[in-house]
């Protein structure tokens, strides 16, 4: 990958991990001999086209981080949209894409983050996913079977997500506030605006319960 555009990575780890049910948020549990998030802060920070990185968490943490690159804190906010737009006013005037990646997924690899990244440069706007192999039922309230979805064309998403600046602002701007959106290109999907799934792997997963560390 050559250097053409700059590039702005923001790490999530302001969530409270209320699932998780632990003595502290799960992203500054130890893990493997550190803080789970450093897993994936010190794989970003090794990748070469980064200008900078942005952390989202609350000013307690902010002490875990340390980088040769321009490092920056914001604080999170109540959604997951809120902090990623905190994260934003943080980026630099100069930045052409922002990389998005949560702070529970500590296995990703740099394969996988370039070809994401390339993905988001070639696209405007790109995910990490990986193919649905269980089958999907939709429900309804009281519990029954309303429809099977064909799972040929259902992809799991994952993080790193790559939009363009200006598109991720565009796209903020014309978001309701009382609509709730779960990943980040997910604003870029109600501009009618086209995505690319890049493959990923399992491998790539998010610690969001007690079992899923130990696994």
């Amino acid at each position: 990958m050559k250097k053409s555009k700059n590039i702005s990575c923001i790490l999530l780890a302001g969530g409270k991990g209320t699932r998780f049910g632990s003595f502290c948020p799960k992203q500054f549990l130890p893990f493997r001999g550190k803080p789970l998030i450093l897993h994936s802060f010190d794989l970003l920070q090794r990748f070469p086209f980064f200008q900078e990185i942005i952390v989202v968490c609350e000013d307690t943490y902010h002490s875990f981080f340390s980088s040769s690159l321009p490092l920056f804190f914001a604080s999170p906010g109540e959604r997951r949209q809120d902090s990623v737009w905190s994260a934003l006013q943080k980026v630099s005037p100069t930045s052409d894409f922002v990389c998005i990646h949560d702070g529970a997924r500590p296995f990703l690899t740099l394969p996988l983050l370039e070809a994401v990244i390339n993905a988001g440069i070639q696209y405007k706007a790109a995910t990490l996913a990986v193919r649905v192999t269980s089958t999907i039922k939709e429900s309804s309230e009281d519990l029954f079977v309303k429809k099977t979805h064909p799972r040929q064309s259902l992809w799991e998403i994952q993080t790193p997500q790559v939009i363009s600046t200006s598109l991720l602002h565009k796209a903020f701007l014309a978001l309701d506030s009382s609509i709730e959106v779960t990943d980040d290109v997910s604003l870029i999907e109600r501009l009618s605006l086209p995505v690319k799934i890049v493959e990923s792997s399992p491998k790539n997963m998010k610690i969001t319960h007690p079992i899923d560390l130990q696994l």
